[in-house]
């Protein structure tokens, strides 16, 4: 007795119905090319938009930039008018002939009345050309600085640069130095000092909102703060644009908050763009994977009618076709048939016996052992060509085959 039983196998038929179908399905290839449809178009959404945001930051840049322009423009204003206002009284010829002849008292009344012509001037004097020792007894005093700033203006050809010295201190002022000469023969210096009040001024007015400017004296190494206006929160961040004011030693920074229009469009612009995109191609792949499914098989069924139809030689058409692809594969099989007509069963019963013999044809069909011979359809089955993929040269190469066999 055998203690296990082998189990038993199923047929082919029955295995097949249990596996059921393994291919790929209309819906799943429409899911691969919706997914590949889909980032496609976030590739080139994000491309465009990137082009896009890249060229209105640019535009931006451009109006922040000529804003910080015109603001260093009025600041190099005011002090165009100052140098040029100085350089009209260091070139005074009765100044001049002061110098020359040495009159102290007509270098004084003339000072005096030039003055005059400056607001929040501190002083104006003249600096001998061999001055090199400071005086920290004028106010405001006489420092290396200004000495220094002196002897950078005699040099021929140099361009008087406005400074700020002793900055943060009591002291603080302004000073502008212009040299004055005698054709090519250096008189002295006339020295101009202002007070830095004014420089806050020139600032204020001028910011537009959520932008800090600040005004910087250019120093070995480092910077001056000499005024700000604006955001003082965006004192850590990189200034947007640096512009070099003429006749001085200073410099505009000019800060804002502006990120950009690309970052904005990561957090918020694109992402709600993109989002609305897949929602509407998910919409179209899924009502397109749908009709070509009810398509497919509308035509499937109808072409496996028209072959049946066909095998029982049984006139029909493929009218209910909609698909291009299936309409050539029964055209293919109509020019087939055309060509190659089924022909009737025919039964090969052997030679008749005489009637008078008294044996019937049922016995002697049933006293023969040669087996029965193929039908004729079975084997005109076998020969239908794959006409899904047949064209006119293939039609012609199977009339040429079978003219050939009855010759």
């Amino acid at each position: 007795m055998k203690l296990f039983n082998k189990k038993k196998e199923k047929a082919p038929e029955e295995q097949a119905e249990s596996q059921g179908a393994s291919g790929l399905s209309i819906a799943r290839l429409m899911l691969f090319l919706f997914l590949a449809t889909a980032l496609a178009a976030a590739l080139a959404g994000f491309l465009a938009y990137g082009q896009l945001a890249a060229q209105a930051d640019r535009i931006q840049l451009q109006k922040q930039i000529a804003v910080a322009e015109r603001m260093a423009a009025k600041i190099e204003g005011r002090l165009a008018a100052l140098h040029g206002s100085l350089q009209a009284v260091a070139t005074d010829k009765a100044l001049v002939g002061a110098l020359r002849e040495g009159d102290r008292a007509g270098m004084g009344e003339l000072l005096a009345r030039y003055r005059q012509h400056f607001s929040g001037v501190l002083s104006l004097r003249l600096l001998a050309p061999e001055q090199s020792e400071p005086n920290p007894r004028l106010k405001p005093a006489l420092g290396y600085a200004c000495l220094e700033q002196a002897t950078q203006v005699g040099n021929k050809g140099a361009s008087p640069q406005a400074q700020v010295h002793r900055y943060g201190s009591e002291d603080q002022h302004i000073d502008l130095i212009h040299a004055v000469r005698d054709g090519d023969e250096l008189l002295g210096y006339l020295q101009l000092t202002l007070e830095v009040a004014p420089i806050e001024g020139w600032l204020q007015g001028e910011v537009p909102a959520g932008v800090l400017t600040e005004l910087r004296q250019r120093a070995a190494g480092a910077s001056l703060l000499l005024g700000s206006e604006g955001n003082a929160a965006l004192q850590a961040a990189e200034p947007l644009h640096t512009v070099a004011i003429a006749g001085s030693s200073w410099e505009l920074q000019y800060r804002n908050n502006y990120q950009g229009l690309l970052p904005e469009a990561e957090s918020i612009g694109f992402v709600a763009i993109f989002g609305v995109l897949v929602g509407v191609l998910a919409l179209i792949a899924a009502g397109f994977s749908v009709v070509l499914t009810r398509m497919l098989h509308a035509d499937l069924v109808g072409l496996v009618k028209y072959c049946i139809a066909l095998l029982n030689n049984e006139r029909t058409h493929s009218s209910s076709l909609r698909l291009r692809e299936f309409q050539r594969a029964t055209k293919g099989l109509d020019g087939y048939v055309a060509k190659h007509p089924p022909r009737p069963q025919e039964l090969h019963l052997g030679a008749q016996p005489a009637p008078e013999s008294g044996i019937s044809v049922e016995e002697e069909q049933a006293e023969t052992t040669e087996p029965a011979a193929k039908p004729e359809e079975d084997s005109q089955e076998a020969e239908l060509p794959d006409v899904m993929f047949m064209d006119s040269d293939n039609i012609k190469l199977e009339e040429q085959k079978s003219s050939d066999e009855n010759k």
